[in-house]
């Protein structure tokens, strides 16, 4: 007899799809025609199934929030539908979906006309509910980095549920979309929680809802529950699975590291970007909460475990960082930049080749005692484990070997003077002679010249008059 879960396994993803909509609308109390489901369900696995996702995909879709209703969880399936940046929302559908808004060339969508908030818009005309509660009443354009897609998603959510369900429940499903814009921090005072909050109480007003307190309350109290679903990442009990979603996220977002070749330089482009991010994040407002939901106890345990990932990754890419430095720098002084994989000698689907596999080797890990120091060098020594990666290998021998070599104070002086040479206000020469740099490029350079074909000659001749400058210098 086959099991229950034999029989899931066997569903593919579309049709899981197509069960958790049917769920959803039964729970509901509507009955849509079954190739209306069918449609939908298309349309979203169209969406979330481009080869240019790897973090945003149906995977991300399907792990919709536990003990939300099927509001919350109808919300959950569209919120990410848009994704310009990374697919350029090319599915007919989607573009269906959120007509007659146009996104141009350089992904930007106008909103154009004024949107009255009480009562004076016609909320029976297309993308209005949306842009009521997101609060773009007046004119104005956006871009993917001000709640574009998120806005475009809540688009599509609307015009594909109109007719089927009542206009509240459309709101409510708008209010966990746009709850999903993520990292945004408090502005005159209020939380973007808050200001939602006092948007859907202006809404319910103008538009005669007669929703209670208590209802509005649990209206936000569920987009609240889909938004920080959204970024449980960020408090994973383990930073290494937390950095597994930076990473997908890095790939996703930088096209140029999906080809094997992608550059030193590339490579050291999209680090710099994660560093940017990292740095702008207030761990506070990655999650939401209102009048006491969640318990301070649970958001204070979320927001305490969101810090220490996003402490540990900084200094992890921090390290790989003044890695990719010693590495750009040894490139441009020996012909130039050039895949990553030339100097590595692997990508991702060949794994860590034993040049490198030996280096960790002479490693000892027991050297290091400070906690959050361990925290980054087993990240760097052990790799993000169990997770396969689209770039990049999970073991960093390079940054495990920098970490071990340097105490906390030198590593900070080495981070610095990789910064020093990126924005190149120092040339690649006077980085690799800069102390501490000049006490641990040695061991990297010797397994360079052992992989490096193409440049054996000039990674010997470069070892030799670096080599000649150090005897110099001591004397």
């Amino acid at each position: 007899m086959k099991t229950e879960k034999n029989l899931k396994d066997q569903k593919s993803q579309l049709d899981q799809l197509i069960t958790i909509l049917m769920s959803c609308f039964a729970e509901l109390g509507v009955r849509p025609n079954s190739l209306f489901i069918e449609d939908t369900a298309v349309m979203i696995y169209d969406a979330m199934s481009t080869r240019t996702r790897l973090y945003h995909r149906l995977e991300h879709c399907l792990s919709t929030p536990p003990n939300v209703d099927a509001l919350g969880i109808l919300a959950y399936l569209f919120h990410d539908v848009i994704y310009w940046q990374v697919d350029r929302a090319r599915s007919s559908k989607l573009r269906q979906g959120i007509a007659p808004l146009e996104l141009d060339d350089h992904g930007t969508v106008t909103l154009t006309g004024e949107c009255g908030e009480l009562g004076t818009a016609k909320i029976s005309e297309r993308n209005t509910l949306a842009r009521l509660v997101f609060g773009f009443n007046e004119p104005v354009e956006l871009d993917f980095s001000h709640g574009m897609n998120e806005f475009l998603s809540a688009c599509v959510a609307e015009n594909t549920f109109k007719g089927l369900l009542d206009t509240w429940q459309i709101v409510q499903i708008l209010c966990c979309i746009e709850a999903t814009i993520p990292f945004r921090p408090a502005l005159d005072g209020k939380t973007a929680i808050e200001k939602l909050a006092a948007r859907l109480k202006k809404i319910n007003i103008g538009y005669a809802f007669g929703k209670t307190e208590e209802e509005q309350k649990q209206a936000i109290r569920r987009a609240i529950d889909v938004a920080n679903h959204d970024v449980g990442n960020f408090a994973y009990a383990t930073t290494s699975t937390f950095l597994k979603n930076t990473w997908d996220l890095t790939w996703e977002n930088n096209p140029a590291l999906q080809r094997d070749t992608y550059s030193i330089k590339q490579y050291r482009s999209a680090l710099q970007a994660n560093i940017a991010f990292y740095r702008s994040l207030q761990p506070r407002y990655v999650f939401s909460c209102l009048d006491g939901y969640p318990t301070r106890g649970h958001f204070e345990d979320i927001v305490g475990r969101t810090k220490k990932n996003i402490t540990t990754g900084l200094q992890y890419i921090q390290v790989k960082l003044v890695a990719c430095a010693i590495i750009e720098s040894v490139a441009d002084l020996t012909g130039g930049d050039a895949p990553l994989m030339l100097f590595m000698g692997n990508h991702s689907q060949q794994g860590l080749i034993p040049k490198w596999a030996d280096l960790l080797e002479n490693i000892d890990p027991t050297i290091i005692k400070d906690e959050l120091r361990k925290d980054v060098f087993k990240l760097l020594f052990e790799g993000r484990p169990e997770m396969k990666e689209q770039f990049d290998v999970a073991r960093s021998p390079i940054s495990a070997h920098l970490y071990a070599s340097l105490d906390a104070a030198n590593f900070q002086k080495a981070a610095a003077l990789a910064d020093e040479f990126f924005v190149q206000r120092m040339s690649a020469k006077e980085f690799l002679q800069a102390n501490p740099i000049n006490l641990v490029y040695g061991p990297v350079l010797e397994k360079f010249k052992e992989i490096v074909s193409s440049r054996k000659e000039a990674l010997s001749a470069l070892e030799k008059e670096l080599r000649a400058i150090k005897k110099k210098s001591a004397a």
